[in-house]
């Protein structure tokens, strides 16, 4: 059991990255409308599985601020919930709209700017690719000459150019690095006056009115006025989620309370952020044991220990979690659990997703098969996918296949 355990450890980090890398497109929330794909073409249903928006485009995104960006033959636009073309098929690339504003480039050689939703340009074309944010709290970080800035709405320069790095405004307050080598990070209002002068290390955006900074290789939490209200102390510490935060010593995670006490001593080999009043946390993942517990922020084990090789790779969404299960072959399938760690739907699928609007996406292998084309061997996959309810139930599904693997017939098998 100890050697299996830094292989599932290994596989689990990796579903874990290719989750969030792939979570963007299925970010259906606070919206009433999910992609779907028919053949080679995209469209949208509702939350009953009712097609709304016929299948048409070459590509689209989910809805942001009420619009969705959609391509077609090379080309990007803006659709309303209806179908309706916004904003015309004009663009060689586009952004989603934050804040009522939307970054576009016109054409291969063009820069960028931003635009509002009836397409017209509110600021004009100007930064090189990389070099423009989307808006966050009325402001935009943006690069000219190797020097991060932020400019308001109307493309007028709020701060100047003048940070190594900078990230977007957070709770009032943005972070920025002076010096590019051993740099030193502080905080700076709207005006641009440093609010913390640089010192730190390294730093993070404000989250529930407190900012995790290292310096020295340890980890404090500093309140907008920069003074300490938990000294640097850990080895390492994340953001306050839902009034707690997860700080490591050695190689235990634990959890503190805004004063820095320990609301949970430091007792886990992975934990994440608490979501919906529960933290999925893991002991023994690396060594041998159970893994996959919830807890409640006293520690509580809100789910008692029971997972061999179940693991929560997702923060609650909407009262139920991700699940996945290792059977005897070491073949993956995701499931849902509930608050009481009970399986609310089994595990069944190959991919799933977080529930959002009330929906999941979920997808099932059907089959792999193999065929020789030329001088190659083509491996397809051929799929089911779509969106299921909280009963597990099918609202809407399709069928796809795709090339997953080619490769080359070795050249004594030709001459065969």
């Amino acid at each position: 059991m100890k050697k299996v355990f830094p292989i599932l450890a290994c596989i689990v980090t990796t579903l874990l990255v290719a989750y969030n890398n792939d979570s963007n497109k299925e970010d259906n929330s606070k919206s009433d409308r999910f992609l779907i794909k028919v053949g080679e073409l995209y469209g949208y249903i509702d939350n009953k599985g009712t097609i709304i928006i016929n299948p048409q485009f070459d590509e689209a995104y989910p809805f942001s601020e009420g619009l969705a960006r959609v391509e077609v033959c090379g080309k990007w636009g803006y659709i309303d919930k209806s179908g309706k073309y916004v904003v015309n098929l004009l663009f060689y690339e586009a952004d989603d709209f934050s804040e009522g504003l939307a970054r576009v480039k016109k054409n291969y050689n063009d820069e960028w700017g931003y635009i509002d939703k009836s397409g017209k340009y509110v600021v004009k074309p100007q930064f090189d690719d990389g070099d423009a944010d989307n808006f966050s709290e009325g402001l935009a970080r943006v690069k000219i000459n190797d020097e991060w800035g932020y400019i308001d709405k109307t493309g007028q320069y709020v701060v100047k150019p003048q940070f190594d790095e900078a990230w977007p405004f957070s709770e009032g307050l943005a972070r920025v690095k002076i010096g590019t080598y051993r740099g030193k990070c502080g905080y700076i209002d709207k005006t641009g006056q440093y609010v913390v002068n640089p010192q730190f290390d390294s730093a993070w955006s404000f989250s529930e009115g407190l900012a995790v900074i290292n310096i020295g290789g340890k980890y404090g939490y500093i309140d907008k006025t920069g003074q300490y209200v938990v000294n640097p102390q850990f080895d390492e510490a994340l953001p306050f989620s839902e009034g707690l935060a997860r700080v490591k010593i050695g190689n235990k995670w634990g959890y503190i309370d805004k004063t820095g006490q320990y609301v949970i001593k430091p007792q886990f080999d992975e934990a994440w952020p608490f979501s919906e009043g529960l933290a999925l946390v893991m002991i023994g993942g690396k060594s041998g044991g159970k893994s996959g517990y919830i807890i409640d922020k006293t520690g509580k084990y809100v789910v008692n220990p029971q997972f061999d090789y179940a693991l929560p790779i997702s923060n609650f969404s909407e009262g139920l979690a991700l699940a996945i299960v290792f059977d005897d072959k070491w073949d993956i399938k995701f499931g849902y659990i509930d608050k009481t760690g009970k399986y609310a739907i089994n595990p069944q699928f190959d991919w799933a997703y977080d529930f959002s609007g009330g929906l999941a996406r979920v997808e099932i292998v059907e089959k792999i098969d193999t065929v020789e084309e030329f001088f190659f061997v083509e491996e397809w996959r051929y799929k089911k996918w779509g969106y299921i309810d909280k009963s597990g139930n099918w609202i809407w599904h399709g069928k796809e296949k795709k090339v997953i693997n080619i490769t080359p017939i070795p050249s004594e098998k030709i001459e065969e």
